[in-house]
Parts: C-alpha cells; sequence; structure tokens
C-alpha cells in the first residue's frame, strides 16, 4: 500500500505538467472550426461562439440594408447564401480545405481579407468593432459582385463596402 502512493507522487508533477499544458494551450491555438448558418449566410470560424453570434447578427443586419438599397439578389430564390471564413488561425482552415491556396497566399502579406464570387476570407481582427467592419466590407463585395450585370468599377465597389461597414 505504502509503494503506490510513492509511484504516484513521483509522477504526479509530470502528470500535471502535461494535464496543464493542454489545458492552458487549448485557447492560444484558437477553436476548432465550426459552420453557423443563417438564411443567407453560412460562416465558418474559429473564434468564439459569442463573437460568432454577433457577427451574424450584424451580417443579417447589413443584408437588409442591402437588399432595400440595391434589392434583392437575382439568383436569392434558389437560396444561395454567401460563404465566409473568419479565421484566427488560417492553417486550420487550409488543412480542412476551406482556404485557397490562392487566397491564402494573398492573406499572408498585409491583406487582412478577400472575396472571390458569392466567398470572402478574413483574418480575424483585434476587437469587435474592426472584426464586424471587414466582414461587413468584404460580404458587401460578394452580394454586389453576384449580382450580374455589368463589372463595377473597383473605386464604387471598394466605396460601397466602406460605406456599409462603418455605417
Amino acid at each position: 500500500m505504502h509503494r503506490p502512493r510513492r509511484i504516484v507522487a513521483r509522477h504526479l508533477p509530470a502528470v500535471v505538467m502535461v494535464l496543464g499544458w493542454h489545458v492552458l494551450s487549448f485557447p492560444l491555438l484558437g477553436g476548432e472550426i465550426t459552420r453557423y448558418e443563417t438564411g443567407h449566410l453560412v460562416l465558418h470560424t474559429d473564434v468564439k461562439p459569442k463573437t460568432a453570434r454577433m457577427l451574424l447578427q450584424a451580417f443579417d443586419t447589413a443584408w437588409k440594408t442591402w437588399v432595400t438599397e440595391f434589392g434583392p439578389p437575382p439568383d436569392n430564390s434558389a437560396g444561395r447564401r454567401i460563404i465566409g471564413c473568419v479565421m484566427v488561425r488560417p492553417e486550420d482552415f487550409s488543412r480542412a480545405g476551406l482556404l485557397p491556396r490562392s487566397i491564402e497566399e494573398f492573406l499572408e502579406g498585409d491583406h487582412p481579407g478577400k472575396h472571390q464570387g458569392h466567398r470572402f476570407w478574413m483574418k480575424d481582427q483585434e476587437g469587435d468593432y474592426y472584426r464586424r467592419h471587414l466582414m461587413v466590407h468584404e460580404a458587401t463585395h460578394c452580394f454586389m459582385t453576384t449580382r450580374g450585370g455589368p463589372v463595377l468599377p473597383a473605386w464604387y465597389l471598394e466605396g460601397t463596402a466602406e460605406l456599409y461597414a462603418t455605417h
């Protein structure tokens, strides 16, 4: 009976150290990728659930404004949704097949976000304001460029995306 206590006592510091590392390091490594859906958005993200809910609400508010200003998108009846990735750890999204290599390379520079058709990708931002701002900015590009019709000039797309992101 005395012997097992010595084994436990001898190994306890190592066990505590290993368990402590896993528990303490998990939040630093980012959460797992979670999929959230609304009527008009599919959001893949590794941010905290509370932050994701805030982003979904911001998107839905922006969607209502876009539809009021521009009308519903032509393919809205088909149920096509904007698909976005808000990424704390882009490498996890790359491994999961959610981040194309060309977009990953673009985001490795100073660019915080990118859209392509009805999809957008963005690096997580510090603070809710900048996170929400960038998401609405990129999603505005998606909404406007998937409407069909003539190709809009970049100055108009950027100006409109900034307008909706800040208001």
